[in-house]
């Protein structure tokens, strides 16, 4: 009994020898399969949040490198994206505690560093999956709300004049984070939402 996979990345090269003697009909034959053919179908957690991005990718005809290249750029992206929220939250922290932390110069240049990669990592996505902004209105959602989450961001970290409006920008600035993160989930430009 051989029961199909479910994921799209499976290859499945069948191997396999006949036992036979001499003058005898062969009576057993193995066949030996990959691991992912002994398993039910089964749609992985990765696969079920992110189906119109497979289905986008399915009438595309890649091939496994470049759904593996795909992989690796999202799980890239994301990994940056939590990095990149993680360190506003903490700089935000800082001014409000009108901490020394930060003026030091790691503090000026990593959080760049990271927002290179997490862009140069959407760039990647956006070409691989031939999905533009401008074009489809969920990714024209994300680039604006990452306008107005830099330009609220610079406000709350750099240019706000009091203290009472860096903190109103910094607050505005993490909840449109949160917009884009539900509009990156929901694939749609309403986000979040969609959820009330």
């Amino acid at each position: 009994m051989m029961l199909a996979a479910g994921i799209l990345l499976v290859m499945v090269r069948l191997i396999g020898s006949t036992v036979s003697t001499l003058g005898a009909t062969p009576k057993e034959h193995f066949s030996i399969a990959p691991l992912q053919t002994c398993m039910g179908i089964r749609i992985p957690h990765e696969i079920r949040s992110h189906q119109l991005i497979f289905q986008s990718v399915a009438h595309l005809n890649l091939s496994w490198r470049t759904l593996a290249l795909y992989l690796a750029l999202k799980h890239l992206h994301v990994t940056t994206v939590i990095l990149s929220l993680a360190l506003f939250v903490l700089r935000g922290i800082w001014m409000l505690i009108d901490s020394s932390q930060l003026r030091r110069r790691w503090v000026r240049i990593v959080p760049h560093m990271i927002d290179t990669v997490l862009l140069a990592s959407a760039i990647g996505l956006m070409l691989l999956l031939h999905q533009y902004p401008f074009v489809h209105g969920w990714l024209t959602a994300k680039v604006l709300g990452l306008i107005a989450y830099i330009l609220l961001g610079s406000i709350a970290l750099k240019y706000g004049p009091t203290k009472p409006i860096r903190i109103v920008a910094w607050i505005a600035a993490l909840m449109t984070f949160g917009y884009i993160v539900s509009v990156a989930l929901t694939h749609t430009p309403q986000g979040f939402l969609l959820w009330l």
